[in-house]
């Protein structure tokens, strides 16, 4: 049973590697504010500008230090077993009949290598052994969403002190956490 589930969650991760395509998540709407304004009120127009202004450079200052190279540091399955991405992978691999050491284990090891690369430009490259597939971001301070193909969004919780993401399968309960590189 358990080969099963460390097999499901390899299968989750190859599927969320591939499923990145060019949708977009980055749509904004802006509002402008036409009423006049007093020498009172403009004082506070001013401060909270300059809070905005603030705020919106601490906020690129936040996205500018997300961007970056991750690879899959841990994963949890379902009943809190934590263990490094690579014991999943050999776990995976031995539960698929693999011996450990032999050449289709090894090719099913380096074939699960996984990395996303977060541009700077709302864009995201994920690869997996030899494919890659390429999709958007959107960065929302402490969490990042991104879009696969056919719509399905995955909700990552940024951990800015530890340079984290980590998601949780809703359907299969496994969290995988992935660290920059």
């Amino acid at each position: 049973m358990k080969a099963k589930k460390i097999f499901a969650v390899l299968c989750a991760c190859a599927i969320a590697m591939f499923a990145f395509t060019g949708c977009s998540g980055n749509d904004t709407e802006t509002t402008e504010n036409t009423t006049e304004i007093t020498s009172t009120e403009a004082s506070t127009t001013d401060t909270t500008e300059d809070k905005t202004a603030e705020n919106i450079s601490e906020s690129n200052a936040d996205e500018a230090s997300f961007t970056g190279t991750y690879s899959p540091k841990t994963v949890t399955d379902s009943e809190g077993t934590e263990m490094t991405y690579e014991e999943y992978v050999s776990q995976a691999a031995i539960a698929q009949g693999f011996e450990e050491g032999s050449e289709d284990y090894n090719s099913f090891v380096s074939s699960s290598e996984a990395k996303y690369v977060f541009n700077d430009d709302g864009t995201v490259t994920a690869s997996m052994g030899d494919q890659e597939n390429s999709g958007t971001y959107v960065f929302n301070g402490d969490s990042v969403l991104t879009t696969t193909f056919d719509g399905v969004e995955t909700q990552y919780t940024y951990d800015k002190a530890q340079n984290t993401l980590t998601a949780t399968d809703p359907d299969t309960g496994i969290t995988i956490v992935l660290s920059i590189v």
